[in-house]
């Protein structure tokens, strides 16, 4: 019993540590921005996804990209229109958006 309590810890603390230094990079570069909004359009075969927000913004989405629910890493094919999420992205140059980082909340509110 001890042994499995013990295993959970170590599992929980490597995946919150995990999802922490993937947003850590908003954190600390200046060049990132966030957005929230409700997703429009995802287009797997074109690597991108579209939300609304105060506008309609679509981004690229790069293989190193990390798409994320909680603790627990998404491919973009999970992420569906109407979901709600949260997006840090490059806009550089400006008008290219490039994801970094998409967190799919599912409903509006939900851990923003």
């Amino acid at each position: 019993m001890k042994k499995t309590f013990v295993l959970a810890v170590m599992v929980l603390c490597f995946a919150l540590g995990a999802t922490a230094h993937c947003w850590e990079d908003a954190f600390t570069d200046p060049k990132i921005k966030t957005v929230d909004g409700k997703v429009a359009d995802v287009d797997v075969q074109g690597s991108s996804i579209t939300i609304t927000s105060v506008d309609t913004m679509t981004f690229s989405v790069p293989a190193s990209a990390r798409v994320v629910h909680n603790v627990y890493d998404m491919k973009l094919s999970d992420v569906k229109a109407g979901d709600y999420v949260t997006i840090d992205y490059y806009d550089d140059p400006p008008g290219k958006l490039e994801a970094k980082v998409i967190t799919v909340h599912y409903e509006e509110g939900e851990g923003i």
